[in-house]
């Protein structure tokens, strides 16, 4: 048993809170409205993921509030907290204020005609009621001043994701939010997705048990020939303010004697094969659940296993509880079996949907498969030796159109008289499924990555990537002090150094972000080009947009940290006016000295070697010939400027300038910084299928800023015609 101390950390989900139309704020004319969408109010909760019941309390404190979307006008109004579509985005918020311990917004309602029956029932006093989902990210817990009392958590840390039309009836002075209303989002996997939730000050006697502490308990109370009864009550005495350690747990086991006879004495060999017994009820149930999970994925999930383990059930018990949801999941869905062919399952299933996606690639592109398995797999991607080939399964789908893709679909998962279906209704039914959005988006994805990260853009290699957990401004801070070696006399006292930071450099995620759709029309008729030649424009434009982003920092000149542009005489690094010149070794030799004898704000050597040479296309033949290393007879032939790397880049527009640039990996000053969003490096992909247009919607989203954060590592010449022979 693990005793939860000072800080705490839960993984929860987004929280919906009660909110108040202010009636006295409706204008008519523009269409806006205020609403309160927090107060301080305490409200009484017992959420899934705490240990105890607790007094919520949002506190209503800019200092306290993620105001990033808020601040921009990025929290849209929604209908019942739907927002997989456009189409269910009623409005906007403008501005947001804080008055008298109140968070209030005013809403902009949309301007189309399609939705102005809902404005007329807002204007008119029929809808009143909205809500809010928002997610917390730390709670301060302050303890009654009678510890047998419910203590109060304190919302230090939230923020509001959307605002949301709905129908639930409002008592908002005496709760600000429905009692224990939380909604999980799920991604793209259709996995949970959950944040992180921290509790600080969490101090409480309260024991939590593990996973293997309460499987080993069972196991022992079994092979004693003890109850499941007795295990349940067992394990909730060690879960409390006065719990039972796992030693007295243990002791108690070996003291029950289930006949009048004295207690078998339990051997490591009983306890072994009670344990081995365990694992393998528990791998019998797991494989019962994958094997339906082809006639009903949604209910039959790891989760529901994992539930049926826990509570100890017998092979035969989970086989019928399988059985009957099973069972209810049909009736509830679409038929499946009869004589069109049988549901694929588990493993057989995702095999042939990773075939039709490769063939389906090579259809679209042939050796597009070969070339994208010899990319550098990434975390969570796929893990596949370099260069592997087509999978044998993928030549029966390589030749299919669209349409008879979108068939095999369906017999795979066992839609009956497939073969007599109009194409028109072959592909609704293929799009009301989860696997045939999946596959095209699957396949797109990887058309995506191949023109996306075949090549890694050169500006990298003089750019240090800095970690973003969020959108809110990441600061750099760097360190500096002027350290020197002082002879220390005996019994003399250690001198000590100033230090000095600067916390000036600054960098801030942005989102772009573009979407295109496969219509029901494009997949009738067959049109290949989608699969590829719009991820690929995508994919290059990603590229090519975070390339013109970063060289911006160079051409536009950008002011550092210190608030002087990146090139100027201040910081020792432009070579302008009598200074500049072509590229030859006088002037190459002037501006490797410069960096070397470049110095921190307190004055240390930095000695500074430069690693890169950057030139315009116009000077890209007069460098390379200037570093090509040759194998000279003569020492005053000897090429001293081998060991610079040449770059050329048409984002560099002046033709005479150029540039000696610093390795970040080797020098101890920040250059260029780059951002992604942690988890999201690079450009990220999800879909979902618009009902009303029958169309599969793909959105590409790009998560990245970049920033200049100093100076010293770079130099500028501003150049001049070159010398001809």
């Amino acid at each position: 048993m693990v005793i939860q101390k000072t800080h705490l950390k839960k993984q929860g989900g987004i929280l919906i809170f009660r909110a108040d139309i202010d009636s006295t704020t409706v204008n008519k004319e523009d269409k806006t409205f205020d609403v309160v969408f927090a107060t301080e109010n305490p409200v009484l909760r017992s959420p899934w993921w705490s240990d105890e019941t607790f007094y919520e309390v949002l506190v209503c404190d800019k200092k306290c509030i993620r105001a990033e979307r808020l601040d921009g006008g990025m929290v849209p109004l929604l209908d019942m907290h739907s927002g997989y579509s456009v189409t269910t985005q009623y409005g906007i918020e403008r501005s947001w204020s804080i008055v008298n311990k109140e968070c209030r917004a005013k809403i902009q309602y949309s301007l189309q005609d399609g939705k102005a029956d809902l404005w007329k029932d807002i204007e008119g006093g029929i809808i009143k009621n909205i809500s809010v989902g928002a997610k917390i990210y730390q709670y301060e817990r302050v303890p009654n001043t009678d510890p047998k009392k419910t203590p109060t958590y304190r919302a230090i840390d939230w923020e509001v994701n959307e605002i949301s039309m709905a129908t639930v009836q409002l008592d908002y002075k005496s709760s600000v939010r429905a009692e224990g209303a939380e909604r999980i989002e799920r991604g793209e996997d259709g996995k949970e997705t959950l944040h992180e939730i921290e509790i600080i000050n969490y101090k409480t006697k309260r024991s939590v048990m593990k996973q293997n502490e309460i499987k080993e308990l069972r196991v022992a109370v079994r092979a004693a020939g003890l109850d499941d009864d007795y295990a349940d009550a067992l394990i909730a005495r060690c879960i409390g303010d006065e719990a039972m350690t796992m030693d007295a747990a243990r002791a108690e086991i070996l003291s029950k004697k289930p006949t009048p006879a004295a207690p078998k004495v339990l051997t490591q060999e009983d306890i072994t094969r009670a344990a081995t017994e365990e694992r393998q009820r528990g791998t019998d149930i797991r494989n019962l659940v994958r094997t339906q999970r082809a006639v009903a994925p949604d209910a039959m999930s790891e989760e529901f296993a994992d539930d049926m383990i826990g509570r100890g059930l017998t092979l035969d018990a989970a086989r019928a509880e399988i059985l009957n949801k099973t069972a209810a999941a049909k009736s509830d869905g679409p038929a499946n079996g009869g004589p069109g062919g049988a549901s694929a399952r588990g493993d057989e299933r995702t095999g042939i949907l990773r075939a039709m996606s490769e063939g389906m690639m090579h259809r679209a592109e042939p050796g597009s498969v070969e070339n994208y398995y010899k990319l550098k797999p990434k975390d969570g991607g796929d893990k596949y030796t370099v260069g592997r080939a087509m999978d044998v399964k993928a030549h029966d789908y390589k030749y299919m159109s669209f349409l008879e893709i979108s068939r095999a679909v369906l017999t795979m998962n066992g839609v009956a008289g497939v073969q007599s279906m109009s194409p028109a209704e072959v592909v609704k039914r293929a799009l009301d499924t989860t696997d045939l959005p999946d596959l095209f988006t699957s396949t797109v994805n990887r058309f995506m990555r191949l023109n996306y990260e075949a090549v890694v853009p050169e500006w990298m290699q003089f750019s240090r990537p800095v970690q973003a957990d969020d959108f809110r401004t990441k600061t750099g801070i760097k360190f500096d002090a002027a350290v020197t070696f002082e002879e220390l006399a005996e019994d003399g006292e250690y001198k000590e150094s100033n230090m000095m930071s600067n916390e000036k450099a600054t960098i801030q995620l942005k989102t772009y972000a573009r979407s295109f759709g496969i219509t029901r029309k494009t997949i009738i008729n067959d049109d290949q080009g989608v699969l590829n030649y719009i991820p690929r424009f995508i994919g290059l434009g990603a590229s090519q947009f975070q390339s013109k982003s970063a060289w911006a920092n160079i051409t536009g000149n950008v002011n550092t940290p210190d608030g002087v542009p990146l090139f100027d005489p201040k910081h020792k690094n432009y070579a302008t006016g009598g200074a500049a010149s072509a590229i030859v070794d006088a002037a190459l030799s002037a501006g490797r000295t410069a960096m070397r004898r470049q110095k921190s704000p307190q004055g240390n050597e930095l000695d500074i070697k430069p690693a890169y040479l950057l030139v315009p296309p116009e000077l890209q033949t007069t460098a390379e010939k200037l570093l090509r290393t040759i194998s000279p007879t003569l020492v005053q032939n000897v090429n001293i400027w081998g060991t610079l790397e040449p770059f050329t880049n048409v984002y560099l527009s002046d033709p005479l300038a150029w540039y000696l640039v610093a390795n970040p990996n080797t020098t101890t000053v920040d250059g260029m910084v780059h951002s992604y969003l942690s988890g999201q490096e690079g450009l990220f992909t999800e879909s979902y299928v618009d009902k009303k247009t029958d169309k599969i919607v793909i959105k590409a989203r790009l998560d990245f800023a970049t920033a200049m954060w100093g100076s010293q590592g770079w130099y500028k010449n501003a150049g001049a015609a070159p010398i001809v022979d």
